[in-house]
Protein backbone atom coordinates (compact mmCIF):
# COMPACT_ATOMS: atom_id res chain seq x y z
CA UNK A 1 0.00 0.00 0.00
CA UNK A 2 0.96 3.46 -1.40
CA UNK A 3 -0.60 6.63 0.84
CA UNK A 4 0.23 9.73 0.03
CA UNK A 5 -0.63 13.61 0.26
CA UNK A 6 0.52 15.71 -2.83
CA UNK A 7 -0.59 19.81 -3.50
CA UNK A 8 1.03 20.03 -6.45
CA UNK A 9 1.13 16.65 -8.43
CA UNK A 10 5.07 15.91 -7.07
CA UNK A 11 4.59 13.48 -4.79
CA UNK A 12 1.93 11.78 -6.95
CA UNK A 13 3.80 11.07 -9.41
CA UNK A 14 6.65 9.43 -6.96
CA UNK A 15 3.79 7.35 -4.89
CA UNK A 16 2.69 6.01 -8.38
CA UNK A 17 6.12 5.04 -9.15
CA UNK A 18 6.27 3.41 -6.23
CA UNK A 19 3.16 1.39 -6.29
CA UNK A 20 3.69 0.56 -9.45
CA UNK A 21 7.02 -1.10 -8.00
CA UNK A 22 5.34 -2.65 -5.07
CA UNK A 23 2.26 -3.66 -7.99
CA UNK A 24 0.06 -2.64 -5.17
CA UNK A 25 -2.14 0.78 -4.85
CA UNK A 26 -1.53 4.93 -4.43
CA UNK A 27 -4.49 6.02 -2.00
CA UNK A 28 -4.23 9.93 -1.72
CA UNK A 29 -4.82 10.85 1.51
CA UNK A 30 -7.00 13.49 0.86
CA UNK A 31 -9.33 10.91 0.70
CA UNK A 32 -10.52 8.84 4.14
CA UNK A 33 -8.51 5.72 4.78
CA UNK A 34 -9.24 2.25 6.64
CA UNK A 35 -5.89 2.14 8.68
CA UNK A 36 -7.86 -1.58 10.61
CA UNK A 37 -7.83 -2.89 6.58
CA UNK A 38 -3.40 -2.88 7.00
CA UNK A 39 -2.07 -6.17 8.35
CA UNK A 40 1.42 -6.89 10.56
CA UNK A 41 4.14 -6.53 8.71
CA UNK A 42 2.72 -5.47 5.38
CA UNK A 43 4.83 -2.80 4.00
CA UNK A 44 3.52 0.59 3.76
CA UNK A 45 4.75 3.08 1.82
CA UNK A 46 3.73 6.81 3.60
CA UNK A 47 5.18 9.88 1.70
CA UNK A 48 4.01 13.63 1.42
CA UNK A 49 5.72 16.68 0.27
CA UNK A 50 6.93 19.59 2.64
CA UNK A 51 5.89 22.80 3.18
CA UNK A 52 7.58 25.73 4.42
CA UNK A 53 10.11 23.38 6.27
CA UNK A 54 7.18 20.64 7.66
CA UNK A 55 4.81 17.63 6.99
CA UNK A 56 2.21 18.23 5.41
CA UNK A 57 -0.95 17.86 8.61
CA UNK A 58 -2.01 14.97 6.86
CA UNK A 59 0.86 13.02 6.77
CA UNK A 60 1.74 13.77 10.75
CA UNK A 61 -1.84 12.02 11.53
CA UNK A 62 -1.26 9.24 8.94
CA UNK A 63 1.89 8.34 10.50
CA UNK A 64 -0.11 8.73 14.14
CA UNK A 65 -2.82 6.29 12.82
CA UNK A 66 -0.02 3.41 12.14
CA UNK A 67 1.85 4.05 15.38
CA UNK A 68 -1.67 3.69 17.08
CA UNK A 69 -2.37 -0.01 15.43
CA UNK A 70 -2.17 -2.65 17.38
CA UNK A 71 -0.66 -4.95 14.62
CA UNK A 72 1.61 -2.33 12.94
CA UNK A 73 2.70 -2.45 9.70
CA UNK A 74 6.11 -2.40 7.92
CA UNK A 75 6.51 1.35 7.08
CA UNK A 76 9.10 3.28 4.68
CA UNK A 77 9.00 6.81 3.81
CA UNK A 78 9.38 9.23 1.23
CA UNK A 79 8.94 12.76 0.35
CA UNK A 80 9.50 15.33 -2.51
CA UNK A 81 11.02 18.95 -1.33
CA UNK A 82 12.01 21.90 -3.34
CA UNK A 83 15.46 21.69 -1.11
CA UNK A 84 17.48 18.11 -1.88
CA UNK A 85 17.23 16.04 1.54
CA UNK A 86 14.87 18.44 3.32
CA UNK A 87 11.81 15.86 2.74
CA UNK A 88 13.97 12.64 4.50
CA UNK A 89 14.69 15.28 7.66
CA UNK A 90 11.21 16.17 7.30
CA UNK A 91 9.73 12.34 7.16
CA UNK A 92 12.22 11.27 10.11
CA UNK A 93 10.51 13.88 12.57
CA UNK A 94 7.01 13.27 11.45
CA UNK A 95 7.32 9.69 12.41
CA UNK A 96 9.63 10.66 15.58
CA UNK A 97 6.66 12.56 16.41
CA UNK A 98 3.95 9.97 15.83
CA UNK A 99 6.37 7.34 17.61
CA UNK A 100 6.65 5.42 14.46
CA UNK A 101 9.78 2.86 14.08
CA UNK A 102 10.43 3.05 10.01
CA UNK A 103 12.57 1.28 7.37
CA UNK A 104 16.35 3.34 7.86
CA UNK A 105 16.02 3.98 4.19
CA UNK A 106 13.84 7.67 3.03
CA UNK A 107 13.58 8.37 -0.95
CA UNK A 108 14.18 11.41 -1.22
CA UNK A 109 13.64 13.97 -4.90
CA UNK A 110 13.42 18.11 -5.38
CA UNK A 111 9.63 18.44 -6.21
CA UNK A 112 8.14 21.66 -8.39
CA UNK A 113 7.12 24.53 -6.14
CA UNK A 114 5.48 27.40 -7.63
CA UNK A 115 7.83 28.04 -10.55
CA UNK A 116 10.61 26.69 -9.38
CA UNK A 117 12.34 23.20 -10.08
CA UNK A 118 9.73 22.73 -12.62
CA UNK A 119 11.80 19.66 -14.12
CA UNK A 120 11.49 17.56 -11.08
CA UNK A 121 10.30 14.91 -10.14
CA UNK A 122 12.00 14.03 -13.46
CA UNK A 123 12.22 10.72 -14.96
CA UNK A 124 15.54 9.82 -12.99
CA UNK A 125 13.94 10.53 -9.89
CA UNK A 126 11.11 8.19 -10.79
CA UNK A 127 13.66 5.54 -11.73
CA UNK A 128 15.13 5.76 -8.62
CA UNK A 129 12.01 5.35 -6.58
CA UNK A 130 11.03 2.26 -8.39
CA UNK A 131 14.71 1.03 -7.67
CA UNK A 132 13.97 2.12 -3.68
CA UNK A 133 10.67 0.55 -3.75
CA UNK A 134 12.11 -2.83 -5.05
CA UNK A 135 15.10 -2.40 -2.10
CA UNK A 136 11.99 -1.79 0.55
CA UNK A 137 10.06 -5.26 -0.57
CA UNK A 138 13.05 -7.48 -1.50
CA UNK A 139 14.32 -6.52 2.33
Amino acid sequence: MVLYQSRGGSTEKVAKAIAAAAKTRAHNLSAPFDYASLHEGEVVFVGGGVYAGKADPSIVACLKQLAALETRPYVALFGTSMQPNKASEVMKAAAREADLDVCPEIFDCQGKFLLFVRSHPDAKDLLDATAFAERVIRN
